[in-house]
């Protein structure tokens, strides 16, 4: 599956910018498969198989699937997908034919990035980092929006209550010289 680089030392590669942090979802059908690549990545990654529970059970930050396991498991994936919307959950196919079945069956859609296997270890690796950073970016989006959400919320409940005074308010803003008025 994995085509390791003799020059590479594995304990030594950098991965995301905090791996600890990263779960990783094996969801491969052929349990030396699973094996080989749960022994190839880093020991800071959690690493979690989905063999005992479905996807949606799982709490993780990317998914190594095969085109089986997608095929199994389509209306799972596209139900995780849908729930966790707008985060971006990455589902990263590994396939020995270049994912002909996934198209064929119209599933492309559920998964982010495709790599052919045997796949070179530093081709792993790098996919995994650049789908990691992305979900990183897309989860401080998803933080950002909720508290731009928040803040607009409290600013049409100062704006409502200074509208229904029945006398004048005067705003000045104390940080500036001399206290300009700002409403």
């Amino acid at each position: 599956m994995i085509v390791p680089d003799a020059h590479i030392d594995l304990n030594s590669t950098q991965w995301s910018e905090n791996p600890r942090d990263a779960v990783v979802l094996l969801a491969i059908s052929n349990k030396h498969d699973r094996s080989l690549l749960r022994d190839y990545l880093p020991a800071t990654f959690d690493i979690r198989t989905s063999d005992d529970q479905s996807f949606i059970d799982v709490e993780f930050d990317i998914c190594l699937i095969d085109e089986q396991h997608l095929l199994e498991n389509r209306e799972e994936v596209q139900q995780l997908k849908e729930d966790r919307s707008p985060e971006f959950i990455p589902f990263l196919l590994l396939s020995q034919s270049s994912g002909n079945r996934i198209h064929e069956a119209g599933l492309s859609h559920l998964v982010d990035d495709l790599i052919s296997i045997p796949v070179p270890s530093e081709v792993l690796r790098s996919r995994m980092d650049l789908l990691l950073k992305t979900r990183a970016y897309s989860l401080k989006l998803v933080r950002q929006n909720r508290q731009l959400e928040e803040n607009n919320r409290k600013l049409r409940i100062f704006e409502k209550a200074i509208q229904s005074v029945n006398t004048g308010v005067i705003i000045t803003d104390a940080q500036q010289q001399d206290n300009p008025i700002v409403y």
